[in-house]
């Protein structure tokens, strides 16, 4: 086996990474599966009243910027975990720069 595998192997850096993205992954599960009914919810809240609700807005909005620090995460363009380890976002607080 190479040196540099086995040093990698024995860093508990390394371990403790590995479990955090498992943990996250899970929450990546369940907060998309929330994303997707709450999409439903404003989609019928739409259909219904004309309007979508705008008192769950906020937190559709905190939702998507939790959803983007998970992917951050989980794709090592963070090195931070995400909440529970850090704030829940405030509404609007990752913003998402394209290049022109």
């Amino acid at each position: 086996m190479d040196e540099r595998l086995k040093t990698n192997l024995r860093r508990q850096s390394f371990w403790q990474r590995a479990a955090y993205m498992l943990v996250f992954a899970v929450i990546l599960g369940f907060a998309g599966s929330l994303a997707a009914l709450l999409a439903l919810f404003q989609l019928g809240a739409l259909l219904l009243t004309g309007t979508p609700n705008e008192r769950l807005r906020p937190f559709a909005a905190s939702l998507t910027s939790y959803l983007y620090q998970l992917w951050r995460y989980q794709t090592f363009v963070s090195e931070r975990p995400p909440f529970p380890f850090a704030d829940w976002p405030e509404p609007g607080s990752e913003r998402i720069v394209l290049p022109n």
